[in-house]
This record gives C-alpha cells, sequence and structure tokens, in this order.
C-alpha cells in the first residue's frame, strides 16, 4: 500500500429522523476540527433538501441512491424495504452498509473516516492523527461484546471463502472507522471473484453482516495488516452512553464530566430514543 501522507474525510450516512442528531454532529465538527477536511452527508434523494441547510464548504450533501448500482432501487409502496432486480427485496440496514463499502466512487479522498449521526465531539481533534499515523491506519479489534459480533465475523470470512473457524477473535465495530480506498478496491475484486458476482450483488444477498466486520476480517484474515497499511489500535476515542434515564440530571453530569482521557466526544445511541434536546446544553453549552 502507498506510503504517501492520504487525504481523508468525515462520511456519515444519515436519514430524516435524525436530522436533529446529525445537526449536532456537524456543529461540533465545526467547533472542535482542528485540521481542514471534508464532512460527506449521505442521505436519502427524499432528504437532500432537509440536509442541505447544513451544506457549507466543509460539509457536502451526497444522494445514497447514486452511490447504488441501478439494479437497486425504492418505490413509495417498498417500505423499510428496497427493490432489488438480482436479489430478494433488500433492507434498508444493509443498503447503508452497502453504501458505506461504496463510498469511494463519490469522493476523491484516501480514506473515508465513518461516524453515525448520534456522535458528536466534545475537545478538539486532529482527524489525520486521529485515525492514522506512521505506522498506518488505525484498525479497532475490541474483545467480543455479544454473539451476534462473533456472527457477523463469522460470515465476513465465509464471503472470502475461509471457514467460519479463521474468524477474528474480536469486534471490528465501533465509532470513527476508517476505510481505505487502495483496501476497499481489493476488498470488492476478492468479493465479487469468490461469488462469480458484483460485490454488491454478494452483499445485497446476505441476511445479516457488518461492513466493519467485513473490512476488518479482510484486512486481518486476507491481506494482513502490513500489506493493507493498518494497525490495531484499540484506544478509546468515543465515550459511549448506552441506557442514560433522561431524567437523571446527575448521571448526564457524569457522563459529560467523565470523558477518558483520549475521548474526543461521545455517543448516545438514537435507539435510545433521547431526544437531542436533552443533552444539547452539554455539547454546545
Amino acid at each position: 500500500m502507498s506510503s504517501a501522507s492520504p487525504s481523508v474525510a468525515l462520511v456519515t450516512i444519515s436519514y430524516a429522523r435524525d436530522f436533529e442528531r446529525c445537526e449536532l454532529l456537524v456543529k461540533t465538527v465545526e467547533r472542535h476540527a482542528q485540521d481542514a477536511f471534508i464532512h460527506y452527508l449521505v442521505v436519502d434523494r427524499r432528504d437532500v433538501t432537509l440536509f442541505q441547510r447544513l451544506s457549507s464548504p466543509s460539509c457536502k450533501v451526497l444522494v445514497l441512491e447514486d452511490l447504488l448500482p441501478w439494479w437497486i432501487f425504492r418505490t413509495r409502496w417498498s417500505g423499510r424495504f428496497w427493490i432489488s432486480l438480482k436479489t430478494l427485496p433488500v433492507r434498508g440496514w444493509i443498503i447503508q452498509q452497502i453504501a458505506k463499502m461504496s463510498i469511494f466512487a463519490a469522493i476523491p479522498e484516501d480514506i473515508a473516516v465513518h461516524c453515525d449521526s448520534d456522535c458528536f465531539f466534545l475537545r478538539s481533534f486532529s482527524l489525520r492523527q486521529l485515525v492514522h499515523t506512521d505506522q498506518g491506519t488505525r484498525l479497532q479489534l475490541v474483545p467480543f461484546e455479544n454473539a451476534e459480533r462473533r456472527r457477523w465475523n463469522e460470515t465476513s470470512v465465509r464471503l472470502f471463502g475461509r471457514p467460519a473457524s479463521e474468524a477474528a477473535a474480536g469486534s471490528f465495530v465501533g465509532n470513527l472507522i476508517p476505510f481505505r480506498r487502495d483496501v476497499m478496491r481489493i476488498l470488492h475484486e476478492r468479493l465479487a471473484g469468490q461469488a462469480r458476482k458484483s460485490w454488491t450483488a454478494v452483499l445485497a444477498s446476505q441476511l445479516s453482516f457488518s461492513e466493519y466486520s467485513i473490512y476488518g476480517s479482510f484486512v486481518t484474515q486476507i491481506l494482513g495488516l502490513e500489506a493493507a497499511g493498518h494497525r490495531i489500535d484499540n484506544t478509546p476515542i468515543m465515550r459511549l452512553g448506552y441506557g442514560l434515564d433522561p431524567s437523571d440530571e446527575r448521571a448526564w453530569h457524569a457522563f459529560f464530566c467523565e470523558l477518558g482521557p483520549t475521548d474526543v466526544g461521545a455517543m448516545i445511541h438514537s435507539k435510545d430514543g433521547i431526544e437531542v434536546a436533552q443533552y444539547r446544553r452539554y455539547v454546545l453549552p
């Protein structure tokens, strides 16, 4: 892999229901980023007008449908599923993962750092230094959190023609996950060659997988860390907030006052149903 200093971008896939969360993320990037980079927001075509409010010279809105092959599309009657002319209907969650793995078709940067819209930054940070050093690009591999993540790893190695027993003993899932353009190109070729069909058709046929597990498994089990230009780095960089009680002010205060020394931000999971108004004042005082 190239040793030249790579260009880096931040990428967030979002949709209308998460607009307030995404808006908060964008504002914290603008406040705390120490280096110049483009923050790409990837949204459904029907949500573009809404998200254009966040557009700026450093924040650009991309259309999710433009990252998909022509044979995957949605109609007003398809609900949570997308129509596929080559596979069974595809869940929206799978579509988002395919879009993340297609991002280099739409951006010129060498590294895309994926950041969900329920994250936000609380301290000054350099995106480049956060994910890349002379030793390579950060790859997180932490102990398993649950059986589902183990199954994702097993699915990943099977897609590359390896037995499930070779699956990595850890989770690649997290926040601020970098993908390298050069690695993703080879990954696409390997998936397509293994199944003798397009890599998007391979993934659209799966009922459950993790884009981060596929990428991490490819780097560690197929290419190798050195050849892929990656390094294992499990340094915490985002404080995780799960199950916070919206009515417990002391818990909120403690959450925001107890950042680890290397944490540059935090994540309040959107599935917990906590309104942004509950914690905005801590994030943008």
